[in-house]
Formats: structure tokens, sequence, C-alpha cells
């Protein structure tokens, strides 16, 4: 049977209802079907994914694409329909904006495909859409127990291929998720994921500290040990308790500790707290709020990097700065001020879409952007976004203080009502970017 875009351009042609034509489609994909064709399979694939008609709406796209993935028999052509759909779900995650109906479906169709390919073996695919499929979770209000499912899938695929550290962060949203909708069975289930693979992350963490404190690297020994640390907290967040395990690593971190020669009075403070803890006598609020303090430590450590700033005002990108320069004209990347300006149209056009679809007031504080998060704040029109390698409270919080400063300084009296330049937006927010943002910018932000 011949395929492709003759066939879907001839059902539009010689049918006028569309309804006709959307039953003539899936009719010519069961065909292909049975007979058995994965080249003809693949052929109508990519056709789907290419073509656009008023009928051939994005829903009955993407139910036509599943069906075709279920039922390719052919390893080689299957293999090709992902390749293909891989393709076309990127192009659809970077261009357009959906419904979340829409979202939901892409989260289930990228499971799937994960899925095959890490039954094949074909490992970093997978991880790569598992990894599509997480950043989708965490940026639309996907369905729970969808969530649930897709994560510990995942999971299983990181515990193949022995991704401690993995396994535990993944562990760590599957908790929060099912915590969050009281979903006690998936809660359970991950808190022993989490407990098992967090065991495994703070030994690893601290044989490592040790064997770099013989070496006299001290900075990069802390490190190790400050990781460690919050493998541990968060395990007892979950626990509410101290288990003969943790008492183990507790000794081990004050002794790693004991050696290191660069020690800061920070460091002294959290030694104190965690022999407190070895007393076993403090109450369960009091377990929790040593978890919390040593959390707190570890972000201020390890404080998170942010690389790109952006304020926008009513949809317009109003100021940027980021920390690389790039030669304009050749790149659209965030580092770039075309790259920047796509990404603030993009958030702000996803924002007030989600906004209407929800029918809330609730803003969006944070979407995923690849590897990186962007984050949101937002006031009366006015945006900040940064865009970060992950979010801390303290991060957050600094957010908030800006766009707190920034009004309360007048921002809304100074420039409503005419058209400022770059230069005096620049001069008005660098102070504030400064006092609140340098000691996460890897650049001096005064220059």
């Amino acid at each position: 049977m011949e395929v492709g875009f003759k066939i879907i351009s001839d059902i539009d042609a010689h049918n006028s209802d569309p309804d006709a034509k959307r039953t003539e489609l899936v009719n010519t994909l069961n065909q292909i079907i049975s007979d058995g064709s994965g080249a003809s399979l693949l052929d109508f694939t990519t056709e789907i994914c290419t073509t656009s008609f008023d009928w051939l709406d994005l829903d009955l796209k993407l139910n036509l694409i599943e069906f075709a993935i279920k039922n390719c028999k052919d390893d080689a052509f299957l293999f090709q329909i992902l390749a293909v759909v891989k393709d076309y779900i990127n192009q659809l995650l970077s261009e357009t904006h959906l419904p979340l109906a829409l979202y939901s479906k892409l989260y289930h169709i990228l499971i799937f495909m994960a899925k095959l390919f890490a039954e094949k073996k074909i490992y970093q695919t997978a991880i790569d859409l598992y990894k599509s499929m997480i950043s989708i979770g965490k940026t639309f209000q996907i369905d729970p127990a969808l969530q649930l499912w897709g994560i510990y899938d995942a999971v299983e695929l990181f515990e193949i291929l022995e991704e401690t550290s993995e396994v535990f962060e993944l562990s760590v949203i599957g908790r929060s998720i099912a915590k969050n909708n009281a979903n006690m069975s998936w809660e359970i289930a991950y808190e022993r994921i989490l407990e098992f693979s967090g065991y495994r992350l703070a030994h690893a963490y601290l044989n490592g500290a040790e064997a770099l404190s013989w070496q006299s690297n001290y900075m990069a020994s802390k490190n190790f040990i400050v990781n460690a640390i919050r493998a541990m907290s968060i395990i007892i967040q979950s626990k509410k308790r101290i288990t003969p395990e943790m008492h183990h690593i507790l000794d081990k971190i004050i002794s790693l500790f004991s050696r290191n020669q660069n020690i800061t009075r920070e460091d002294m403070e959290i030694v104190e707290v965690l022999e407190l803890l070895k007393t076993n006598k403090l109450s369960k609020a009091q377990i929790l709020d040593c978890a919390n303090t040593f959390l707190k430590y570890c972000d201020l450590t390890f404080r998170p990097t942010v690389d790109v700033i952006l304020v926008i005002l009513d949809g317009t990108l109003i100021f940027s700065q980021s920390s690389k320069k790039i030669q304009e004209g050749i790149s659209t990347t965030i580092f770039s001020q075309s790259g920047q300006m796509m990404l603030s149209a993009l958030v702000s056009a996803v924002s007030s879409s989600m906004k209407e679809t929800l029918k809330t007031s609730e803003e969006m504080k944070q979407i995923q952007h690849g590897s990186q998060t962007v984050l949101i704040e937002n006031e009366n029109g006015l945006s900040l976004l940064l865009i970060a390698d992950r979010e801390t409270n303290e991060l957050r919080t600094e957010m908030q203080m800006f766009m707190a400063d920034v009004i309360s300084n007048g921002f809304f009296e100074k420039f409503k009502g005419r058209l400022p330049s770059q230069e005096e937006y620049k001069s008005f927010f660098k102070p504030f970017l400064i006092d609140h943002f340098q000691k996460y910018f890897i650049v001096d932000m005064a220059n």
C-alpha cells in the first residue's frame, strides 16, 4: 500500500466532512498494521508527524502515533519510528503551547517509548526520554498517578545501571508527589527506595571524602561530606527517627570533619548538631528540626549557579544579563540576546495560557528548560526570570526580596506611561540585582 503525504492529501481531497476524513485516516492505519509492513508504518508515522490539516488535530495525531508504535512488530522499523516520534515530540515541546490534556498524553507516550528503548538496552535514549518526561511532569500539572508510574519506571532503569544518585533524586520526587496527593501505598514504596538508595549514596560519598582527606584535599573532601549530609537529612525527614545505620553515618561524618584542617564556624555548628542527634534523646519534632538545619547548611554551602537573569514587563523583555558572551546573529542560546527574547516570549505565553487554562489566579513558579530550571516571580505584570541549575529556598527568597525592593523603590511610578531606554532600566535594576544575586553569578555583575 502506498502511504505518506499522498494518502493523507488524497483523504483530504475527496472528503468534505472532517469526521469522514478522520475515520478514513484511522482505517488506513489499521490496514497498514494488518498488512504487517514496517516500512509503510514508518512512512505513515513520518507523514503524520509532518503533515498539517485543520481536521488533523494534535490529539488525533498523538493517538495515531501511539497506536502505530504499539503495533509495530519489526524492531528495525520500530526504532526508526521511535526516532521520528522523539524528534517530533522535542519539536512540540520547544515550539508549541499545548492544552494540559495533551501534555499528559505526551507524558504517557514518553513513558512507553522509554520502556521500549530500555528493554532493548538502548539506555542513553531511554534516559533522555525519561528526563523529558520528568521535566513535563514538573512543569505542568500532569496526573499524579501517571507521574508516579513514570518515575518508578525511570527508577527501575537507573537501578539496572547502578546510578544510585539518580535513583535517590527520583525517589525524593516520587515520595513528594505521593505525599502531596495522599497516596499512601506509593509513598511507602518511594520511602523504601529513598532509604535504601540514600544509605548507599551517603556511604559512597563518605568513602570518597575519606580517600580525599588522606590526600589532604580538604575542599573536595568537604564537598563529599556535605553531599552525604544532604542524603542523610532527607532520609531523616522520611523516617523521623535515627536508625542504627544513621548512627554509623553520623560517626563517620564527625570523624571526617575532625580531620579537615579548613573547618569553618558553620561546620563546627553542624558537628554540634550531629553530636546532639547521637544522644537519642530528641523528640520527632527536634529530629526534623535537625534535618532542616542540615539541609539549610547544604544549600548555603553549595549555592546554585544562575546563568541568566531576565526582567519582563507586560510580556516585553526590558533587561537581561548572562554569565557568558556570545556573538549576536549566530546564536539563539539563552546566553544571547535573541535567545533571551525568545525564551522570555515563550515563558510569558506559557504562563498566561496556563493561568487561563487552569482558571486560577495562581502563577507559574518554575519551568524546565532542558537541563536547566527557569524560576519565575511575578508582580503586577512585572516578571523576574532566573535560569539556574537548581532551585533552593534561599534563592527563591532572594527573588521575592528583589521584587519587593524594586516595587518599594518606585519602579511602576518611575517608568509608567513612557518608553524608557535600556540604560535607564539597567541603571535602576543593577543595584538590586547585585545585592540579591551576585553570590550566585559566576561573573562580576557590576561590569
